[in-house]
């Protein structure tokens, strides 16, 4: 497979991964201080092994651990708090963003491709390739090695903060677990989000925000699992992108438009995203009631926007 075909799509997947990096740097600001740079290369390995690993959100990056352990029966695959939070913030990125890398992979497969069966053959071929090629420079064991002995967290309450000075988190942590509320800030004073931890899992209501005070999302956990809130989201956020900031939509068969609120926004984004499958792929059930779901919750939350849109 030529290298002008592959490299753009592994250039998204490794932004994307430097991404996940620099959210989970945020999370542990402290990180930098006090560990050398061979070991944050190792926590940026251990998140792109884990963000090029998983593939369906359903089995996640635990699910991974276990083909680890299964081909790798002579190594003892721990996981500490940090661990399992890079596991969690490379899931989350690349489960928000795979989406947008199958687009990529599908047009750079259409211009190579000679008829429509080969495109789609070429762009499962050119995920593949983007993934192995970034694993393939990876040691996971190594990884393992270097990242089990690192603790950050004592038993108590644990604040970070913004260069400016203001209140980044604060959590409270019990035998190196997260235990209770927990919470984050914008460098505006916005709270970015906040979420109920038990025994090192989600457990209760989690929420986010974007840095103008809009909630996105909010999700109820029970022992970390995930069971989402219709009221406020009525379709898994893993399977839409969230927007942080509203903006504007054309109008159908006109020239003005409609400004949606950010969560509007990624609704009416998923809807056109599955409308348009349907007319790619035909009519499937899936799409289908993923598409109604939305356009039911217009209705219900912003009637005027459902009249003129939908």
């Amino acid at each position: 497979m030529a290298e002008e075909i592959e490299q753009p799509l592994q250039d998204s997947m490794e932004n994307e991964i430097n991404n996940a990096f620099q959210s989970f740097k945020n999370r542990y600001p402290s990180l930098e201080k006090n560990y050398s740079g061979e070991i944050l290369n190792s926590f940026k390995d251990f998140i792109a092994y884990f963000y090029t690993s998983v593939s369906d959100y359903d089995e996640g990056t635990h699910h991974v651990v276990e083909e680890l352990k299964e081909s790798n029966p002579d190594f003892n695959f721990q996981t500490n708090v940090l661990m399992e939070s890079a596991m969690q913030i490379a899931d989350r990125f690349y489960c928000n963003e795979k989406d947008s890398l199958q687009y990529e992979a599908e047009e750079l497969a259409e211009q190579e491709a000679d008829d429509e069966d080969e495109a789609m053959e070429l762009k499962w071929d050119l995920i593949d390739y983007a993934k192995d090629n970034i694993k393939d420079n990876i040691n996971i064991t190594k990884c393992f090695e270097d990242l089990i002995k690192v603790q950050m967290q004592k038993d108590g309450m644990n604040k970070a903060f913004h260069e400016n000075g203001k209140l980044k988190s604060e959590g409270n942590w019990k035998d190196d677990k997260q235990d209770g509320l927990h919470k984050g800030w914008f460098e505006n004073g916005q709270i970015e989000y906040e979420c109920n931890w038990q025994d090192g899992v989600p457990h209760g209501i989690s929420k986010n925000w974007n840095d103008s005070g809009e909630l996105l999302f909010e999700v109820e956990y029970e022992n970390g699992k995930e069971l989402f809130k219709p009221n406020i989201l009525p379709l898994s956020y893993h399977e839409i992108k969230i927007y942080e900031k509203g903006g504007d939509v054309k109008i159908q068969d006109s020239d003005k438009t409609y400004n949606l609120t950010a969560i509007e926004l990624s609704i009416y984004d998923a809807i056109i995203g599955a409308q348009s499958g349907l007319g790619m792929m035909g009519m499937t059930e899936e799409l289908i009631k993923f598409s109604n779901i939305g356009i039911d919750w217009f209705q219900a939350t912003n009637s005027d926007a459902h009249k003129i849109l939908f």
